[in-house]
């Protein structure tokens, strides 16, 4: 095999294979206008606070959809990337395996080391059929459950989100319930503030929660990794079988 062609090959086959998994996902963050912090003024700007507020998480909202719709395009342009990558080494390998028959086809001079040749070419391809499909089953789990992993993580921020977007309006309308029945505004901001922060602190901690993904992913790659390595070792086990047996044959 030529050894640049073999390099070349080797090189674009472990690049699909590494585990190299980055996801950006769409930050979210709390930082709205929704303190308020003057207590003779507070039922009288509470409508002012609620347009104020809406604004913010109706802004924060659109700019989570945005972070999540790029993450989904970069993984979709990774995965056609690495799909790309395997079909040229593929590409590759086939070449090379064409130009090693032609080869040992060459330096058999009787029909009994054609035949032989012919069967070594019969089981390697045979080997490599079974080995590219199941790395393509591996693969094709890998990128799907990478693609579960995603949802399932921006799933969990939108629920976040709503759910304190949810609280927020909820503090919103019952202050301005309070302030038109005629409850102290000292009082009604004093409750406004503490469910906001009540909000935020359990924002923070579903937040917390979901950036604990690491280890789901961890555990996607090593499964596609042991499933490949178990591909490869059956091939690699089948080709020293065929080898001995054609230098037996070939005499060389």
């Amino acid at each position: 095999m030529n050894n640049k062609r073999q390099i070349v090959a080797v090189f674009l086959a472990t690049a699909v294979l590494v585990p190299n998994i980055s996801y950006a996902v769409a930050a979210i963050r709390t930082n709205i206008p929704v303190k308020a912090t003057t207590t003779q003024n507070f039922c009288t700007n509470v409508t002012s606070y609620a347009a104020r507020i809406t604004e913010a998480l109706t802004k924060n909202k659109a700019n989570l959809e945005n972070r999540q719709e790029k993450n989904k395009e970069n993984f979709q342009e990774r995965y056609a990337k690495r799909s790309q990558t395997l079909t040229q080494a593929r590409v590759l390998g086939d070449a090379d395996r064409e130009e090693i028959y032609t080869k040992l086809m060459a330096k058999a001079t009787t029909d009994a080391q054609k035949q032989a040749v012919q069967q070594f070419k019969a089981t390697v391809e045979t080997a490599v059929t079974a080995r590219r499909s199941a790395v393509d089953v591996a693969v094709k789990a890998y990128w799907d459950a990478l693609d579960a992993s995603l949802n399932g993580r921006q799933s969990s921020v939108d629920s976040a989100k709503q759910t304190f977007t949810n609280a927020i309006n909820t503090a919103v309308a019952a202050a301005q319930s309070a302030c038109a029945g005629g409850t102290d505004p000292a009082t009604v901001r004093t409750q406004f503030n503490a469910t906001v922060k009540a909000a935020k602190t359990q924002f923070s901690t579903d937040r917390k929660a979901i950036d604990k993904y690491g280890p789901q992913v961890k555990a996607i790659v090593t499964t596609r990794n042991a499933e490949v390595k178990k591909a490869f070792d059956a091939f690699r086990a089948t080709m020293e079988q065929a080898r001995t047996a054609l230098k037996a044959s070939l005499g060389a």
